[in-house]
């Protein structure tokens, strides 16, 4: 067995190394899932060495068989033309439609995500609104209250009017600093009054359990009149992970010559988150992360100083601010430890740091998001809505069905075309098997179904012309065994006689000829020269030459032993006795006797007589013989007859020719006298006469040989259309 040779370079390297890898990974692979624990990779290198092998193994097999799997099922899939239309029809005809019916839901979902969060941002500003003008008016009233006023009566005060603001703004509390008196001014280390802080639905959620009770922060100093969303951090150290979140109402005033600070809060608890419910039909989840949105950093920002596993598989440790937390466990609940809901959609609202006082959007509550409930969001219960609702489910249900025409239209065109090129496929392999009887189906009424139409006719086209050729062949072969029957009818050797020589040779244009001819000895001293141009051609013309050559040498011997004598003549060989003649007339009788009327010959017909050197013939319809006299005289042999064999009383004469020593005798059939040239000119009787002429000393051979070549390269490019035949005779000296 021969070794194919290494394919050379880096490509062939790949090929002859990656078998090998691939084994290694499976082997490997099979060890670590086998042999190999968890905890032996862990803790020994071996097994650390192992299981890097294993992945590096693994990747560098999948890097380069996956291409070669990915272009092996590439082509399996899309060998049908069906599959490809059909991949085509999906990615032209559905990829628009993904793409703009995800546009749309993906617009949707923003739209409407987004709409329902400005609900919630408008709740709370409307909650801050009214926490400011609560403060407001509480301000009013206080400085009414101050002149004359206790300790004890601004309490109370403090304490009804803090009952009083909860009723509409359920958690809200008061906290009042008051400056000493006759200062004109606020004291910010003197203890606020503040009021009672509520339920426990009210308490704040988050570190904020009461800020309060504490300072105020000194980036309000000279400010009269502040309020907005106030988040607070962890305390420092802390590792909670959230804020507290509320809002807050600041009022400065004076009155008696006393300054004072009045604070509304509001915090985020379970009341307002109640309310925020109550007011957006939305499930609202407090969710104030520490890190949160920078105000010179847009986007979410969540420190992480190298994320690591931990012994648990089941937690991730992420570093927020230099503090650890268990990410998994925290982040999936709000602040309430409720969990949070499946589809989260985060409310991003501008919130002041209490302890720096700078602003900055920050994640605030997540709120569950829905198709319902963002319908019922955007289009609410309203007679409008519920219009528009109706109105986006027709049009949203035409355009399905729409849709589904289409893929209907696409896989019915799809099976017509494909049903056809499959038809198609399948009469190919059948003719490409040799079975030409296979018909395609046509299964649809256009350009392919003409096509598959062309196709059937063509292969009953190829099955016609096969058969036919198997029928030439077999011709062929009959031709080819009819003429290798045929040469055996013509003489194989000619006659040897001291005055002449005599050569004769057919050229068949069809495989078999339909000329004849022959030199027989008839006596001593005596030969029959025959030269027959059978009408037709091929087969039929062959059959009748047969019959002719059995006719003729069946009557020559008959003339040749005695039985029709041959007169006397003066140097006591046989005269002039009309024996040609009437063997022609016997000829002729023959033929119309067995053929049909139109089936003829013309016949050339003569007897040399060596003794005397003279020939007598009979032309019956046949070219005239051509007899060149040494001196280079020329005469025409053309007295006789009609043709033989369609005439049944047909009478011929019969002539005489002398033959000098040297004189040349040409026989010829009309395939050489009518052979054409490329400018259908014919080779005609005279250039023959003018060749006899001219070479009329050669031997009788080689005269027949240059004859021949004469008129293949007169020919030439031409293809021979009748036979051709030569017979000639050529005197020479000897004894008389």
């Amino acid at each position: 067995m021969t070794r194919q040779p290494r394919e050379p370079g880096f490509r062939g390297w790949l090929r002859r190394v990656m078998p090998f890898a691939a084994i290694a990974a499976a082997i490997l692979c099979l060890a670590r899932l086998t042999f190999v624990s968890d905890a032996f990779v862990a803790s020994h290198p071996i097994g650390a060495l192992i299981q890097a092998l294993t992945e590096v193994s693994i990747l560098l097999s999948v890097l380069y068989y996956g291409p070669k799997a990915i272009r092996w099922l590439w082509r399996k899939t899309l060998w049908r033309v069906r599959r490809r239309l059909a991949i085509t029809y999906l990615f032209v005809g559905l990829t628009p439609i993904v793409l703009m019916g995800a546009l749309g839901l993906l617009a949707g979902f923003v739209v409407s995500a987004e709409s329902m969060a400005r609900g919630v941002r408008q709740e709370m500003r409307s909650a801050e609104e009214a926490a400011s003008t609560a403060a407001h008016g509480l301000v009013v009233e206080l400085q009414g209250l101050l002149p004359g006023a206790t300790t004890g009566t601004i309490e109370k005060w403090v304490a009804e009017k803090g009952a009083s603001i909860r009723s509409s703004l359920p958690g809200a509390r008061l906290a009042l600093w008051l400056g000493d008196p006759g200062r004109g001014e606020s004291s910010a280390a003197s203890a606020p009054i503040v009021s009672a802080p509520g339920d426990e639905s009210s308490r704040p959620i988050g570190p904020d359990a009461s800020p309060e009770r504490e300072p105020l922060p000194s980036w309000l100093d000279g400010t009269e009149s502040f309020h907005a969303l106030i988040f607070v951090p962890p305390p420092e150290g802390s590792d909670g992970l959230f804020g507290s979140g509320s809002i807050r109402a600041l009022r400065r005033g004076g009155a008696a010559g006393r300054r004072f600070d009045l604070l509304v809060t509001l915090p985020v608890s379970r009341s307002l988150v109640t309310r925020l419910h109550d007011a957006t039909r939305m499930e609202i989840h407090p969710y104030f992360l520490k890190k949160l949105f920078e105000a010179n950093e847009p986007g979410l920002h969540v420190a992480t100083t190298g994320p690591s596993r931990s012994k648990s598989r089941n937690m991730v440790q992420l570093n927020v601010d230099g503090a650890e937390i268990g990410a998994r466990s925290a982040l999936k609940r709000d602040q309430l430890g409720a969990p949070l809901p499946e589809t989260p959609y985060f409310v991003v609202v501008s919130a002041t740091d209490w302890e720096t006082g700078k602003p900055a959007d920050r994640i605030g509550f997540i709120f569950s998001w829905s198709w319902s409930a963002a319908a019922g969001q955007i289009l609410g219960n309203t007679a409008g809505g519920q219009f528009w609702k109706l109105a986006l489910i027709a049009v949203g249900v035409t355009f399905l069905g729409l849709e589904i025409l289409a893929l209907l239209a696409a896989l019915l065109i799809t099976r017509e075309v494909t049903g056809t090129v499959h038809e198609l496929q399948l009469a190919t392999e059948a003719v490409r098997r040799g079975d030409f009887s296979y018909r395609a189906k046509k299964n649809s009424h256009d350009q392919l179904g003409e096509l598959a139409d062309a196709f059937n006719d063509m292969s009953a086209h190829v099955e016609i012309l096969l058969d036919e050729r198997v029928e030439r062949e077999r011709m062929q072969r009959e031709i080819e065994i009819a003429a290798d029957v045929q040469s055996r009818l013509f003489p194989t050797s000619a006659p040897s006689l001291a005055s002449a020589e005599i050569t004769g040779e057919c050229r068949a244009a069809r495989g078999v000829a339909g000329d004849y001819y022959d030199y027989i000895m008839v006596g001593p001293g005596l030969v029959a020269l025959a030269l027959a141009d059978v009408s037709g051609k091929g087969i039929s013309a062959s059959l009748l030459m047969s019959n002719l050559q059995a006719s003729l040498r069946a009557q020559a011997g008959i003339l040749g032993d005695g039985s029709a004598p041959f007169p006397a003549g003066a140097a006591g060989g046989p005269a002039a006795s009309g024996a040609v003649a009437r063997l022609a007339s016997s000829l002729n009788k023959q033929l119309c006797r067995s053929t049909d009327i139109n089936r003829y010959a013309t016949l050339f017909l003569g007897l040399y007589d060596e003794a005397t050197r003279v020939l007598r013939y009979t032309n019956a319809g046949h070219n005239a013989a051509v007899l060149v006299q040494p001196d280079g005289s020329l005469a025409r042999l053309s007295l006789g007859g009609t043709i033989v064999g369609a005439f049944d009383g047909a009478r011929y004469e019969e002539s005489l020719a002398g033959l000098a020593a040297g004189a040349v005798l040409v026989i010829f059939s009309d395939g050489i006298s009518e052979a054409m040239n490329v400018r259908e000119e014919e080779f005609g009787e005279q250039r023959i006469a003018d060749f006899a002429i001219a070479n009329r000393r050669l031997p009788a051979e080689e005269i027949r040989q240059r004859l021949f070549d004469e008129v293949d390269r007169w020919s030439v490019g031409v293809e021979r259309n009748d036979d051709q035949t030569l017979v000639i005779l050529k005197a020479k000296d000897g004894a008389s």
